[in-house]
C-alpha cells in the first residue's frame, strides 16, 4: 500500500508542475491582452467624443426647438414664467412681513402687526437664497418706534411701594371683619 501511496503522490506533483508551467503566459498571451487593451482605450476615447457631440447637439436641438415654437408654445412658456414671478413676488412679501413682525416684537411693539401695517415694506430687498434685509426692517420700525412711542409697551418703572413691598408694606386692605374693625379702631385713635 505504501508503494501506491508514493505513486500516487509522484503523479500529483508531476500533474501539479505540468499545470504551473501551463499557467504561465506567453509572449503571445501578453501581446494579445495589449492590443485588446489599445483597442478597448480607442474605443473608449471614441465613445467620449460622442457624447460630448451628442451633448452639443442636444443643447442645438432645444435652441432649434424654441426657436420653432409655435406661438401657444411660446404663449405657455411666457405664463408659466410670469407665474413663476409672481409667485416669488408673493413669498417675498410673506418673508418680509414675517421678519418685520420678529423685528417689531423685538424692539417692544405692543402689537407688532400693527406696528408692520404702519411701515412702508416695499424698499426692503430679499436675496436668492431667500434672507430678507434684516437692517431695512430694523431701520424702518425704529424710525416708526420714534414718531409713534405710544405704540411701544410701557416700561416697568414700579417702585416697592408701588408693587406692595418694601417699608409701606402692603397695599392692598383687609376686608375680613376683624380688618375692618382693626382699621377703624386704627383711624380713631390717630385722630385723637
Amino acid at each position: 500500500m505504501s508503494e501506491t501511496a508514493t505513486e500516487s503522490t509522484t503523479e500529483q506533483t508531476t500533474t501539479t508542475e505540468s499545470k504551473a508551467s501551463d499557467s504561465q503566459p506567453t509572449q503571445a498571451d501578453i501581446d494579445k491582452l495589449n492590443a485588446a487593451l489599445s483597442r478597448e482605450r480607442e474605443q473608449r476615447k471614441e465613445a467620449q467624443k460622442q457624447a460630448t457631440a451628442n451633448t452639443a447637439a442636444a443643447k442645438r436641438l432645444e435652441e432649434i426647438e424654441a426657436a420653432n415654437a409655435s406661438e401657444t408654445e411660446k404663449a405657455v412658456a411666457a405664463a408659466r414664467k410670469e407665474g413663476e414671478a409672481a409667485t416669488l413676488e408673493r413669498v417675498n412679501a410673506r418673508l418680509v412681513k414675517a421678519e418685520a413682525r420678529a423685528v417689531a416684537a423685538a424692539l417692544g411693539f405692543t402689537d407688532p402687526t400693527d406696528a408692520v401695517a404702519l411701515v412702508d415694506l416695499s424698499e426692503v430687498t430679499v436675496d436668492e437664497d431667500g434672507e430678507v434685509d434684516s437692517e431695512a426692517v430694523k431701520k424702518e420700525l425704529a424710525a416708526l418706534a420714534e414718531r409713534k412711542a405710544y405704540l411701544l409697551k410701557a416700561k416697568a418703572d414700579t417702585s416697592a411701594s408701588d408693587a406692595g413691598i418694601g417699608a409701606t408694606g402692603s397695599t392692598t386692605a383687609d376686608t375680613s371683619p376683624k380688618g375692618l374693625i382693626s382699621a377703624g379702631l386704627a383711624a380713631t385713635s390717630k385722630s385723637k
